[in-house]
């Protein structure tokens, strides 16, 4: 509070204005002896400078005809006509003072005047000068009370006899007579302010004062309760303007009273419209406002909880759990927590609370509002969703035999699950992010034969059989849309089955049907040639039958009969093979079936492959003598397949083992 608000304006403004008075009297008086000083100062040097030019030319003239009487004459006009000059002389080129306008001092040196020592300086100053002519100068005293000059003088005209005149020009006469007329001019500044200001109070009362002094007890009274109160004051001037801005903000006062108690009912009917618990706690820790919502929490009325602190209302033990966020909240930063509670049916009430700081404008932290939602369902519902979640995480990692991914219409994977993060040996924070066909054929542009442009085009499932040159396997893919029931589009299902065994299966299994066809074909040619083979070896018996045992052409007919047979057992082989024959185990020298069937074998090998046996007689053996026969020409086969290109040696052993 300054000092002027302590006391009313009627006491105040006459102060100032006085004290206003006052300062114009010295400022003015203090301004004008300044610039005046200076004036007089400036006039003198202009008076002495005239002077001193005039007489100059005057004794240089007297001085050049050497009449000294007319010198002193002018000496004694010029101390005359100056009636305020403490000195004047003539010193020659000598410096020997030849006229003064004290007598004495004539034909006496310079330095034996009476003169100051700033004269005498001024003096010595011209004589000292190197220049051939010297020129007039001017100086104040140090008080600035006395004006020295000095001019150069020419003796009988000769430039080389230089001397001088002096003369002291005092300035007190000059600075009294402005004194007086100095303070002649600030009375009468002062009284003219004084008189204005007994004016300016006078008015001021009539006008301000008075009128002032209804506006405050306007105030007063409507401070009081009399909310009818107003000034009400007439006229145009700028009491009257806050008269009538004071009486509308009076108006605009009860106007928003009302308002306020209509928005605090309004306020409070939202508030216990809310499933919202809501309450405001000030700096003490005490509650100010609570909500209905708060009062069915806790089963108490609101005088039973306004202005008691938290720690009452909680207790000691519930009120150090919120003791640290109450506190972070009054201290200006926003504080969350959860927590429970307990209610009738033993059961918890699970809430999640917020505290905001309230600031004040300039003021800081006021105190805190409290907001509490009840989160139980939320919570249970949280923890189904959760369950459902791990569920499905479960179900969708469980399919082991396919790699299936969720994608965006940019085919950029949104989830994996494990059998793709097994089969690309990568974790599934590496393979979500990536494009699909980044992803599998390692490549920026999408496959060309992907069926996912034909289910983002038509909106329905498609499958495709996709061979990965890359991996060297075939996978079946299956792209799947995934929309919502209001045709919202989510993303793709990516499901792509590794089915190359399946492929590798299916290539067999059509070369067995082929092995088959040929079988079935092998049997029927089987038969005929066994159809042919009968009349030759009947013949080849009967031949050799009838020819003697020493003819040659019995020998013939036996050979002929003995391929015959070789070719009947062939035959047999062909339909074992085509599983038209049967099969039957017989005791046989498996010795004598194996070099029978190295024969075979020699005309099917080319030369390049040499044929080494070490067959021993390993006795008799109980097997089916053709698959004996398949056995070793399958093992032969597959040996001359190796060694196809570069040839080699084909060795076939066999001997006895003894089986433990």
């Amino acid at each position: 509070m300054n000092i002027f608000s302590r006391y009313p304006l009627r006491i105040t403004i006459p102060a100032l204005l006085l004290t206003m008075a006052i300062l114009r009297g010295a400022v003015s008086y203090q301004t004008y002896n300044t610039a005046g000083v200076k004036l007089v100062e400036k006039q003198g040097v202009d008076f002495v400078d005239e002077i001193m030019m005039r007489n100059q030319v005057h004794m240089n003239a007297t001085l050049r005809i050497e009449d000294m009487e007319r010198l002193k004459k002018e000496v004694a006009l010029l101390s005359q006509s100056a009636d305020n000059g403490e000195v004047t002389m003539v010193v020659d080129e000598k410096k020997r003072i030849v006229s003064a306008s004290n007598p004495a001092w004539e034909g006496h040196p310079l330095a034996m005047s009476d003169i100051s020592a700033e004269g005498k300086q001024l003096t010595t100053n011209l004589f000292d000068a190197r220049v051939s002519t010297p020129k007039r100068k001017i100086i104040f005293s140090r008080d600035k009370q006395i004006i020295y000059a000095v001019a150069p003088l020419f003796f009988g005209g000769d430039p080389a006899r230089i001397g001088l005149l002096y003369h002291e020009y005092g300035m007190q006469p000059l600075k009294a007579s402005w004194q007086k007329t100095l303070h002649r001019e600030v009375f009468f500044v002062f009284s003219l302010s004084l008189a204005i200001v007994m004016f300016l109070l006078f008015f001021l009362y009539v006008v301000l004062f008075r009128r002032a002094r209804r506006v405050c007890e306007t105030i007063n009274r409507f401070g009081l309760g009399e909310n009818t109160a107003r000034s009400q004051l007439g006229g145009a001037d700028e009491l009257a303007v806050i008269s009538t801005a004071l009486d509308k903000m009076l108006d605009l006062q009860v106007a928003a009273e009302k308002q306020i108690r209509d928005q605090t009912l309004l306020l409070r009917q939202l508030t216990d419209g809310l499933p919202v618990l809501i309450a405001y706690v000030d700096q003490d820790a005490c509650f100010r406002f609570i909500n209905q919502e708060f009062e069915n929490w806790f089963y108490l009325k609101p005088e039973q909880i306004i202005g008691r602190q938290a720690c009452e209302l909680f207790g000691e033990k519930n009120y150090r759990e919120i003791s640290s966020h109450l506190t972070q909240a009054l201290s200006g930063k926003t504080a969350e927590y959860e927590g429970a509670i307990p209610i009738d049916n033993g059961s918890l009430r699970q809430f999640h609370a917020t505290l905001l700081p309230h600031f004040e404008n300039g003021s800081g932290v006021q105190g805190c509002f409290l907001l509490a939602q009840d989160i139980t369902q939320l919570k249970q519902d949280q923890e189904q969703i959760r369950k459902a979640k791990e569920q499905w995480e479960l179900t969708f990692d469980s399919i082991l035999d396919e790699i299936i991914t969720v994608q965006d219409k940019d085919f950029r994977i949104l989830q994996a699950n494990k059998a793709a993060s097994v089969f690309f040996d990568l974790p599934r924070d590496e393979i979500v992010g990536r494009r699909c066909h980044e992803l599998f054929r390692e490549d920026d542009v999408p496959c060309s034969e992907c069926p996912a442009y034909a289910v983002l085009q038509e909106g329905k499932t498609h499958a495709a059989e996709l061979y990965h040159e890359r991996l060297k396997k075939t996978f079946w893919v299956t792209m799947s849309p995934m929309v919502s029931e209001n045709g919202k589009f989510y993303g793709l299902v990516h499901s792509a089955k590794d089915i190359t065994e399946f492929k590798q299966l299916e290539q067999k299994l059509r070369q067995s049907q082929k092995m088959e066809a040929i079988g079935a074909l092998a049997g029927g040619i089987a038969h005929d040639f066994n159809n042919i083979l009968t009349p030759i070896l009947g013949y080849s018996e009967l031949i050799a039958g009838i020819l003697p045992n020493s003819s040659p052409e019995r020998g013939m007919a036996q050979e002929i009969e003995k391929a015959g047979r070789r070719a009947k057992e062939l035959v047999k082989q062909i339909l074992t093979f085509s599983r038209q024959g049967e099969q039957q185990r017989q005791l046989l020298q498996i010795h004598l079936i194996i070099k029978e069937a190295l024969k075979l074998l020699r005309s099917s090998i080319p030369t390049t492959i040499a044929i080494h046996q070490n067959v021993v007689d390993c006795g008799m053996v109980l097997a089916d003598p053709t698959q004996v026969h398949q056995v070793l020409m399958n093992l032969c086969t597959n040996a001359y397949s190796a060694r196809r290109k570069k040839g080699g040696e084909l060795t076939v052993s066999l001997s006895v083992v003894d089986l433990t």
